[in-house]
């Protein structure tokens, strides 16, 4: 749970805050506005590259990070035991499979 509504957070992939706070506040979890440490370990070292950060940042941003979640989305929208979970993952799941193909066509992201 406490990872999908991380996946979740970090990517507003409901597209609505307010649905996903609630959510958690039901749950009784604690949602942080903050990245969490190892995604912003990622943002800061991509954020020192000086030479090609374009395609750094598109594949390991745009590209993995949404791999991963579509991965975990998929995943929690069929195996979550709270049917709440599975609901909110299998809503978000289009707009994250939408976003991440979207990155597949950025220049930096081909090839």
């Amino acid at each position: 749970l406490d990872e999908v509504l991380d996946q979740a957070d970090a990517r507003a992939a409901s597209g609505d805050q307010g649905l996903l706070k609630n959510l958690a506040a039901s749950k009784g979890v604690a949602v942080s506005d903050a990245l969490p440490a190892e995604k912003q370990t990622t943002l800061d070292t991509l954020g020192r590259a000086t030479t090609d950060f374009d395609h750094a940042f598109v594949r390991t941003v745009g590209i993995r990070a949404h791999q991963d979640a579509v991965a975990l989305f998929e995943k929690a929208s069929k195996e979550a035991k709270d049917p709440d979970i599975r609901s909110f993952a299998a809503q978000a799941l289009p707009t994250l499979q939408a976003h991440l193909e979207a990155a597949r066509k950025l220049p930096a992201g081909k090839g």
